[in-house]
């Protein structure tokens, strides 16, 4: 937007009244059918105003993303409890706060799942750009603090830490399709996925083999001849 008005520039009950009228607006109809019309109006501003200060379609969206970002994340960091020194318990720990977060204010969080799992082709660099920055604002959360004197003896915690990482990032590519922009609107699937995520932790938790007295896993029942494997 250069040098030119910005929307600090407006008086805030003015500036807060675009910004939820436009969140809601994007968030109930997505980037490419949102209407700046329909922004305007909900807001009981003119559309020469909200150009003025916001500029394009484009400029405006990427303001919103921008801001319900990082008003989200400071919340997320203020409200965020002391975190459990166990990296699994953690994961479901963040999991939970996250959840907490999504049910309290629906709106915002229908507009930023819309935001990053319907990415505007015209917008896409900027998005992924941030999603980016957002992964390496976020990355000491899950590592800071670890006790890796939980770990099972003789595992490097290195090697557990990454492990927990990669399995993390499958679970959210898991999920990912089920995080539609109706979710914040569904508590009981939210409650569903949280509960597949505990079992999915556990398991990493608690290992998947039972151990012989030599060490090895037992010879137990075996899946059949094909099944389980890849392509």
């Amino acid at each position: 937007m250069g040098g030119g008005p910005r929307p600090e520039d407006l008086p805030e009950d003015k500036r807060c009244r675009i910004i939820d009228a436009a969140v809601a607006e994007f968030a109930e109809r997505g980037y490419e059918l949102a209407s700046t019309n329909a922004i305007t109006a909900r807001a009981g501003v003119s559309k020469g105003l909200l150009f003025h200060y916001f500029g394009r379609k484009k400029d405006l969206y990427l303001y919103l993303v921008r801001h319900v970002v990082d008003r989200y994340t400071e919340r997320f960091f203020k409200d965020l409890p002391e975190l459990d020194p166990d990296v699994i318990e953690r994961v479901f720990q963040i999991a939970l706060h996250k959840q907490r977060l999504l049910l309290e204010e629906p709106q915002v969080n229908k507009f930023l799942i819309r935001a990053f799992q319907e990415i505007p082709e015209e917008v896409r660099p900027e998005i992924t750009s941030l999603q980016a920055e957002l992964g390496d604002r976020s990355e000491h959360i899950l590592t800071d603090g670890v006790d890796v004197s939980r770990f099972r003896r003789g595992i490097d915690p290195r090697k557990a830490v990454i492990l927990v990482t990669v399995c993390l990032e499958g679970l959210q590519e898991l999920f990912k399709e089920r995080l539609t922009p109706d979710l914040a609107e569904c508590p009981e699937e939210v409650a569903r996925m949280l509960g597949e995520l505990r079992e999915y932790l556990d398991i990493l938790k608690y290992g998947l083999y039972e151990r012989e007295e030599g060490g090895g896993p037992t010879d137990g029942s075996r899946l059949p001849e094909g099944e389980g494997r890849g392509c």
